[in-house]
């Protein structure tokens, strides 16, 4: 009961109600996801995106999350994901900043292995496998990598939550200006060992966008889980969660870069 109280604290906590992303994000975050294999549709996104990241990807709302539309079918059509997800059943939300540190750097830490520093908190393992591309043609600034990650998620009782992740990288170009597009997708959804809490679904997209020797973040998370506290919490609390998952991802990278 102890941890469960400090699951409903956290939660409580951040609960406020988030804005709806705006249309134009809310709009673009699907296209973003549909349209990665087409780089040259892809490219015009992104120019747009960097438009948006430009005017508000350091603002307090930004940095605060925004919720997102469910991600629709025709969004999702270009992946494999298991044939019984309902796509009714996820919520999204979006989180923007301005990094310190340039695009090149985040690159390099897209590659390595052991991914476990983007929140040493919530993974007991994180480990990336690089599927598809070249890593070093990738961290030099061209090209893509698709990714397989293995992950062990520590969940709010002590549990343990396996599942596999599939995140693909690739850079686009916006004149003298560079950027990056991920985007995630659950292959395997993974339970603890009791059944009782499980990763169903999770989708994202990561962007990065070089503003000068520093980068604009958008990190993007759609999620279903089931857990031990599904009745004890509501769903404005559980998207509020995500909002502060999304936080420690961005602010842990941050760490991580500034340890090298």
């Amino acid at each position: 009961m102890h941890r469960i109280a400090i699951l409903l604290v956290l939660a409580a906590g951040c609960a406020r109600e988030r804005a709806p992303s705006p249309v134009e994000l809310d709009d673009l975050s699907g296209a973003l996801f549909r349209d990665w294999e087409d780089p040259a549709t892809l490219q015009r996104h992104v120019g747009v995106l960097s438009g948006w990241l430009d005017d508000e990807g350091r603002s307090v709302v930004a940095w605060d999350g925004m919720r997102l539309s469910n991600l629709e079918e025709s969004e999702v059509a270009t992946v494999d994901y298991p044939d019984d997800t309902d796509l009714s059943a996820h919520g999204g939300m979006a989180t923007a900043m301005g990094s310190a540190f340039p695009i090149e750097a985040h690159a390099a830490l897209l590659v390595e292995a052991d991914q476990t520093f983007t929140d040493p908190g919530s993974f007991v393992t994180y480990e990336r496998t690089v599927l598809g591309g070249d890593a070093a043609a990738f961290v030099a600034g061209d090209g893509l990598v698709r990714t397989e990650n293995t992950i062990t998620k520590r969940g709010a009782f002590g549990i343990e939550i396996p599942y596999t992740l599939r995140k693909d990288y690739r850079w686009a170009t916006l004149g003298d200006r560079s950027a990056i597009v991920g985007r995630t997708w659950v292959t395997e959804p993974g339970c603890s060992e009791n059944g009782k809490n499980c990763v169903l679904q999770s989708w994202g997209v990561d962007a990065f966008v070089a503003d000068g020797d520093e980068t604009l973040r958008l990190y993007e998370v759609w999620i279903e889980v089931e857990t031990e506290a599904d009745g004890l919490i509501s769903e404005e609390q559980k998207l509020a969660l995500v909002a502060r998952g999304n936080q420690d991802v961005l602010e842990a990278t941050e760490e991580a870069l500034g340890a090298l």
